[in-house]
């Protein structure tokens, strides 16, 4: 998009802010994955305690995630990126419900009939360690979903999932 998403307004608030309010609003800690660049102004509108800075080399998104689980290996991750910011508690919920009432799965996540939304999903410890050790050559989140031991969530409210990649 050219810009920092996490960092784009709206009524005078940064999106990763009001992503950071959806997981307050159901009471559940969260960390904001950030690279060197970002660090400096994410500091300004969240704690250090929670940015955690990206360590890993592989590409795309799945490198914060890898990132946060190597801080926390033993954590099952709930992750809502920084441009989902119409997402609806119930949606966060009835996956989280999913995963409680089907545990046998590694990764959780909505699908629209076509693709993946990666982006409000849950990845298991289990499921992230199988990628650290596995030979993996395909990053992209779609593939991972789509080969890995994935349950597929229907989407209920497409509102959610509005899309902001437009610059």
């Amino acid at each position: 998009m050219g810009a920092d998403k996490g960092l784009l307004l709206k009524e005078d608030k940064p999106w990763a802010t009001i992503v950071a309010q959806k997981f307050d609003a159901l009471n559940m800690p969260y960390v904001v994955s950030v690279n060197d660049a970002q660090l400096a102004t994410y500091v300004k509108y969240f704690k250090s305690e929670i940015l955690i800075l990206d360590t890993q080399t592989i590409p795309g998104p799945l490198r914060g995630l890898l990132t946060v689980h190597q801080q926390y290996p033993q954590k099952n991750l709930l992750v809502l990126a920084c441009d989902m910011i119409d997402m609806q508690p119930q949606t966060i919920q009835t996956l989280i419900n999913n995963y409680t009432t089907q545990p046998n799965f590694n990764f959780y996540a909505y699908h629209n009939g076509d693709f993946w939304e990666p982006f409000c999903g849950i990845y298991t410890a289990k499921g992230l360690n199988s990628l650290v050790l596995g030979n993996q050559t395909d990053f992209s989140l779609q593939h991972i979903l789509s080969s890995g031991l994935s349950q597929k969530n229907i989407i209920l409210d497409e509102g959610s999932f509005n899309n902001y990649n437009n610059p």
